[in-house]
């Protein structure tokens, strides 16, 4: 199975810097955005074809890269493809070593911008670095007689390659592949040393007209075909434990035929998806999947909240997430008391700060660095502790619900009526209207993609509202359920 990562690269007229982990994809660290140059491109897949399309806010000025995340790192390397369906300023192309990260890479793309007009004919030769204004350096370009300067060509195939120091590339509109050198339907161009010396192979796309798509098929890296699958994914938990499963999220087990000390309180995944946590308002921990558990609070001899036993919590358990490497996690309880298992570091709590905190406690959510964390309270205020920065905070509502960017430098809170709140580097993709929820069926928890290019809002009775690149792959609305859904998660 193929999985593609993807990261965005965009440039506004002053040159600043979009970058993006966005898949359609692998599991990204996050998601980063420097311009506002409205919303990342979605992928989708089907029979071995990749359709990207610009949303309708997408600014039309966005730069992408994606890679098979299997593929290995390497020098010398070869990639074909088959770009169809387009637009005349859509930019197509295939990108070769491309860093880990993401934030270098070699690229031969098809001309859309010149001082001479925009020859469609015409292909470029680039490298990428993240690090440097403008991110992109051209080393060369060619013009290709087969073709007509205008308007573009669909579909058209595209191979390129890297041998030592030498780029080149052949395009054709039908038949059998060109010979590589054959100037009527190829170019080259020499490395110049400042390129990155190896990475893994994939495609470009760019400057996409908002509200349309472009066709990536017939995808091959050094022969091999490069079909890739669809990863996104959630899962919604109800009180009893109950745990429903959409997508690609697969399903670990549950607790839902258990008889319960106190109901189930949050779901929590493992960073590659392959199990999740359960975690009870006792303190109580259900690990299934690839998961490992690290404690609980029973295990520490506390009874329940209101169990009048001595050696009781405070308050109840509220919400749980993870360590930044998956080797520990947070709970946090309702008076905003922290508790850290594994090798989650404590970095304070509100009992600990005088006066406390403003409202019950409802999230807990961890920042980039592992060293800090936000908590979120009832009345929509946000407390930062350790080197957790403060983002800001909706500060009116009901809060539900809060959940981080991937990458750990922002996060999006939800009020019960479905409206959501986006601070830091956390994009607003919009909420579901406030007249799908009520008393009995508020909008309960906030989920994030893996790439942090989209996020679903889930609601008591099993409503499931998509937004940005994340999927519909379904939801529990009209279900009988045991128990409310009091959580969900995705990537």
């Amino acid at each position: 199975m193929k999985l593609y990562r993807v990261i965005v690269f965009g440039l506004c007229v002053c040159g600043a810097l979009l970058v993006c982990q966005h898949p359609g994809s692998a599991t990204l660290a996050g998601r980063f955005q420097v311009t506002p140059d409205g919303t990342a491109y979605t992928y989708s897949y089907s029979n071995g074809t990749v359709t990207v399309t610009a949303p309708s806010t997408s600014g039309g000025n966005d730069r992408e890269l994606l890679w098979a995340s299997t593929g290995i790192t390497e020098s010398n390397t070869t990639a074909c493809a088959t770009f169809s369906g387009g637009q005349d300023l859509d930019q197509p192309g295939i990108a070769m070593r491309i860093a880990d990260d993401g934030n270098q890479a070699v690229t031969v793309t098809e001309n859309i911008f010149s001082s001479g007009g925009s020859p469609r004919n015409q292909f470029n030769f680039d490298t990428w670095n993240t690090a440097d204004d403008p991110a992109f350096t051209e080393f060369g370009t060619a013009t290709v007689s087969g073709l007509t300067s205008s308007p573009a060509t669909w579909p058209l195939n595209m191979c390129a390659q890297i041998t030592g120091n030498l780029v080149q590339f052949v395009v054709w509109t039908s038949g059998t592949q060109p010979a590589w050198g054959n100037p009527t339907w190829g170019g080259q161009a020499a490395l110049p040393s400042s390129a990155p010396f190896s990475g893994q192979t994939g495609y470009y796309v760019g400057h996409l007209t908002p509200g349309t798509s472009l066709e990536y098929s017939n995808l091959t890296v050094d022969g091999q075909a490069t079909n890739p699958t669809p990863s996104h994914g959630y899962w919604v938990v109800g009180s009893d434990g109950g745990i429903f499963s959409f997508g690609s999220a697969q399903f670990y087990g549950s607790t839902g035929s258990l008889v319960l000390q106190r109901p189930v309180v949050g779901i929590v995944p493992t960073a590659d998806h392959g199990g999740y946590w359960l975690d009870a308002s006792d303190g109580g921990v259900f690990s299934f999947g690839d998961t490992h558990f690290y404690g609980s609070i029973p295990g520490l001899g506390l009874h329940p909240a209101g169990s009048g036993l001595p050696n009781s919590l405070n308050a109840p358990i509220v919400g749980m997430v993870p360590s930044n490497d998956d080797s520990g996690y947070f709970m946090v309880a309702s008076d905003g008391g922290v508790f850290a298992f594994g090798d989650a570091h404590f970095a304070g709590s509100c009992p600990g700060i005088v006066g406390g905190c403003a409202g019950a406690a409802v999230a807990v959510m961890p920042d980039h660095s592992g060293n800090g964390y936000w908590l979120v309270t009832k009345t929509g205020n946000v407390y930062a502790f350790g080197d957790a920065s403060y983002l800001g905070a909706p500060g009116q509502g009901t809060v539900t619900s809060a959940v981080a960017t991937p990458d750990g430098k922002g996060y999006w809170v939800l009020l019960s009526n479905g409206q959501v709140f986006a601070y830091g580097d956390a994009v607003n993709f919009g909420s579901p209207p406030s007249a799908n929820f009520n008393a009995p069926d508020a909008a309960t928890a906030i989920f994030a993609t893996s790439d942090g290019g989209g996020y679903w809002v889930s609601s008591a009775l099993g409503a499931v509202f998509n937004f940005g690149d994340a999927s519909n792959d379904g939801s529990m609305s009209g279900t009988h359920l045991n128990g409310s859904i009091i959580a969900g998660t995705g990537f």
